[in-house]
């Protein structure tokens, strides 16, 4: 990136962006050389149909780059192209611990943990998008999840300023279909073996896949995958999440004149590799489906290499007019 290559609001708004992602600044040549296509399509589109907004889904793995890629998109549509758009996670409709305590209780105890069909609140989720996709003025409230603590914290919101023209939505499983049954009789991993032996937990987050999530799905109107190598990156990955969120409370407490005595180690917790291991076994069924699914059902895929570094671009599905 060079300063002749924006005016001085957009240099200030990518700069930002940069610190943000903690990202260094060739990140944005490497954006600019494999986002543009995609910006461009939603630049059309958002033309053609003037009133309608649009929702992108960002599909792909723990750690693959949803989340800056939804900033980054945000920021140049705003920013270079005065469309807007704004991102939200799928993160942000995890049940609370209380409502996962209660699936746990009556169902499964692998449900107490976060992340998997079955453990959101999609009924929030399709009501907001809809709300957003009909909404013409006004402002509304997103609620965000603090991973830090695995909960929400009261007060804690996104405000959204409507209209918007575009919604950048990302979720590790966006787009995730059901198996059939006789897919889900093999236990594939320890966690599967050892605590979900008659398969009743995997049953459960297949069918709720197959009924709610399915119809938060179709609000989606363009698909955008972020494809891994394969399953065993996840690991890798996760814990650089991992770190990061370490590194981002310890800049904030020591930010703190007085930091808050409640933010200790039981608050907000850190996994270890171990930990992290166990995590990601409860994601690995349905990843693993993901990379051999969706693929072909994406307008835009981009494959990573071990390192997350694009490395091909192609359209498998043909853009919507």
């Amino acid at each position: 990136m060079t300063s002749s290559d924006y005016d001085h609001t957009q240099l200030a708004a990518y700069q930002q962006f940069l610190q943000r992602n903690r990202l260094p600044e060739h990140y944005l040549n490497e954006a600019k050389q494999w986002f543009t296509p995609l910006i461009r399509s939603l630049y059309r589109y958002i033309k053609r149909q003037p009133g309608r907004t649009m929702v992108v889904g960002i599909s792909g793995c723990q750690g693959s780059g949803k989340s800056t890629l939804a900033d980054y998109l945000c920021t140049s549509l705003e920013h270079s192209h005065n469309i807007s758009a704004i991102k939200i996670s799928l993160d942000d409709f995890y049940l609370g611990k209380a409502a996962r305590q209660t699936l746990a209780d009556s169902i499964h105890p692998l449900l107490s943990t976060r992340g998997v069909p079955g453990t959101h609140d999609t009924q929030s989720a399709i009501e907001l998008l809809t709300q957003l996709k009909q909404q013409q003025s006004g402002t509304l409230q997103v609620p965000q999840f603090n991973k830090a603590i695995d909960d929400y914290e009261a007060g804690k919101s996104q405000s959204i300023k409507l209209p918007v023209q575009v919604i950048i939505f990302e979720g590790w499983c966006l787009g995730a279909e059901a198996q059939s049954q006789q897919q889900l009789e093999q236990a594939i991993n320890p966690l599967e073996r050892e605590h979900d032996a008659d398969g009743r937990w995997r049953t459960f987050v297949n069918d709720a896949l197959a009924i709610q999530y399915s119809e938060l799905f179709s609000l989606i109107d363009l698909w955008v995958m972020l494809k891994a190598p394969s399953f065993k990156h996840v690991f890798q990955w996760r814990e650089e999440q991992e770190q990061k969120l370490a590194d981002r409370i310890s800049s904030k407490h020591a930010s703190e004149s007085q930091p808050d005595p409640s933010q200790n180690e039981q608050t907000t917790h850190i996994m270890n590799a171990e930990e992290l291991d166990y995590f990601i076994q409860h994601y690995q069924r349905i990843t693993e489906h993901c990379l051999s699914t969706l693929p072909d059902k994406a307008h835009h895929l981009y494959e990573l290499n071990s390192h997350r570094k694009i490395i091909d671009y192609s359209q498998p599905l043909e853009l919507p007019s």
